[in-house]
């Protein structure tokens, strides 16, 4: 059996979101921590690619300083180019609510730039931050290395359990089907319970 795109077990994605949201304070300013926690779950809640996710902007995630329920991906940060629209959890949403409560109000965002970093100054985070990020927190959660596109995996990996190829391709934005069907891979728990479906 060939082996699909590695994932995060959902323990590991609980342990590995517990640090990012508090444990890796040690590491990390405080508000630094709320960004790069609120990226890590919007990769993890809506398959973004590491480099959408720094180019996102605050209109992407904010309409009149409330959380948008679906995120537009454009065009112009898209792979490919292919925008897509990718409904947010609610987790996400309500992480959005507290971010803007602290943030957005109090104006201490970049001009256009959700993400950005403030030390030495203000500039948007990089792909290789989040990768650094995920890296640090996931080594003190989980032992092992978890990339950004570990957590995409993961996204779509869940996805294809619940709903069918096509939906999962449209929210990854991939052109071809053939590239989402890797996620269709079997784990170990639906081997037993596709076995335990023939019990009487």
């Amino acid at each position: 059996m060939s082996k699909g795109p590695k994932t995060l077990s959902l323990t590991e994605e609980e342990a590995f979101l517990e640090y990012a949201k508090g444990g890796a304070g040690r590491f990390y300013k405080t508000s630094t921590i709320h960004k790069h926690y609120l990226g890590c779950l919007i990769m993890l809640d809506a398959g973004l690619r590491v480099r959408e996710l720094v180019n996102l902007r605050i209109s992407d995630l904010y309409f009149q300083k409330m959380p948008v329920k679906a995120l537009q991906v454009r065009a112009a940060i898209a792979k490919n180019h292919r925008a897509r629209i990718v409904p947010l959890t609610q987790r996400v949403i309500v992480r959005l609510t507290m971010y803007r409560e602290m943030y957005v109000d109090d104006k201490q965002f970049a001009p256009e730039s959700f993400f950005f970093a403030e030390w030495p100054y203000i500039k948007p985070i990089t792909t290789r931050t989040m990768q650094r990020y995920c890296l640090t927190v996931s080594r003190k959660s989980v032992g092992r290395n978890v990339t950004p596109h570990m957590l995409r995996h993961t996204f779509a990996t869940k996805l294809m359990r619940v709903t069918n190829s096509r939906i999962v391709q449209e929210l990854l934005g991939h052109e071809n089907l053939t590239s989402t069907q890797v996620y269709s891979h079997p784990n170990s728990q639906d081997l037993f319970d596709s076995i335990g479906k023939l019990n009487p």
